[in-house]
């Protein structure tokens, strides 16, 4: 501020005494520029600080989970050649079942009506009652609140239940389970190359890794992957899309093939990575139960969606029966809703088996 602005001096002080007024109101100004300066920086340096802690602790939980699975998985013994995994070469994996070939698993996917009703398609024509009626309120409940996609396929049976499996709702990061398959499927050195990345993006849902991995691999790859899956909802070109429970129990049923039944030197390795993914409402409902492979999708914002695909290894009276479990949902942050309704498709799922045990 120019001395000018200070106001009127008092007519009966000297021009000395003026002039020391002036030094010490200007240096006192000084002074307290310097402090409040000093007391922004101090703010600025403990928000950083704050931020540096907050961001070193979520790397922390990420190092954290991507380090149990590469405990628990070693990255070395899978992918590195003349190790037991890798001698499986296109050997089914032992204990699980092929009764059904690949072809009539995707056919029985799309035999399933499209319609928003609970639909039974397979060889069984009607659903055993208690377990129906309570999987149909369920259903019923939350698609009067949400926009709801859901397909379940017997991968023994071919057998399965569906509920407006051909919506259109947001993918989110299921996609990726998918993408990274059909890369360690059908370029298994190149997914090498880029292990440390594909376990992240599987376990942690890293989006920045999904993206280098897009632009390493391109769009060709994934879209040969979802060709065979006879996936035709969406364009494979887009990294995220529109679709609904069909596509992604088909696109899963692709996955069981890869990983259990015609595996390669990757398979081993890969589909350990899906076995407690981020936020799976499936692990979540039935988790305790069994084994399952899974990832999930959710953004709570702009889409609103929360979506889950993946293999459920169940068994029914000492019968191994996996199936393929697709739901997506407009429900965003409602996993308790979604993962008890996981629940209540296990329950007809054993109910349909058991029915046809007897």
């Amino acid at each position: 501020m120019s001395e000018s602005l200070k106001g009127k001096h008092e007519a009966d002080k000297d021009v000395t005494e003026e002039k020391g007024k002036r030094r010490l109101s200007k240096r006192g100004k000084t002074v307290a520029v310097v402090v409040a300066a000093a007391v922004a920086l101090a703010a600025v340096f403990a928000g950083s600080q704050l931020y540096l802690q907050q961001q070193a602790q979520a790397s922390d939980r990420v190092s954290s989970r991507v380090g149990e699975l590469m405990s628990a998985n070693s990255l070395d013994s899978a992918l590195n050649p003349g190790t037991p995994a890798t001698q499986q070469g296109t050997d089914a994996v032992e204990g699980q079942p092929t009764a059904k070939d690949y072809q009539s698993l995707i056919d029985a996917a799309n035999s399933a009506p499209s319609t928003g009703s609970l639909q039974v398609f397979g060889a069984s024509q009607s659903l055993p009652l208690a377990s129906e009626l309570t999987l149909n309120a369920k259903l019923k409940s939350i698609s009067s609140h949400y926009e709801l996609s859901v397909m379940m396929v017997d991968l023994t049976t071919g057998e399965g239940i569906s509920f407006n499996p051909d919506a259109r709702i947001y993918s989110a990061s299921a996609i990726k389970g998918p993408y990274v398959a059909s890369i360690n499927k059908l370029n298994p050195s190149g997914a090498k190359a880029h292990a440390s990345t594909i376990e992240r993006v599987i376990t942690v849902s890293d989006n920045e890794g999904y993206d280098s991995l897009r632009r390493s691999f391109g769009d060709s790859t994934f879209g040969t992957y979802a060709h065979d899956a006879n996936v035709t909802a969406f364009d494979p070109v887009h990294w995220y899309v529109y679709t609904g429970a069909r596509d992604f129990a088909k696109l899963w049923i692709e996955n069981y093939d890869y990983f259990y039944v015609h595996p390669n030197e990757n398979s081993e390795w890969a589909r350990g990575l899906y076995s407690d993914t981020l936020n799976s409402v499936i692990h979540q409902g039935v988790g305790s139960r069994y084994s399952v492979d899974s990832k999930a999708g959710w953004f709570a914002g702009e889409y609103n969606v929360l979506n889950d695909a993946g293999i459920v290894f169940s068994e029914v009276n000492g019968e191994s029966h996996p199936y393929v479990l697709a739901i997506f949902s407009s429900a965003a942050d409602q996993y308790d809703l979604l993962a008890d309704l996981v629940q209540s498709v296990d329950d007809v799922h054993t109910d349909m088996v058991a029915s046809e045990q007897r």
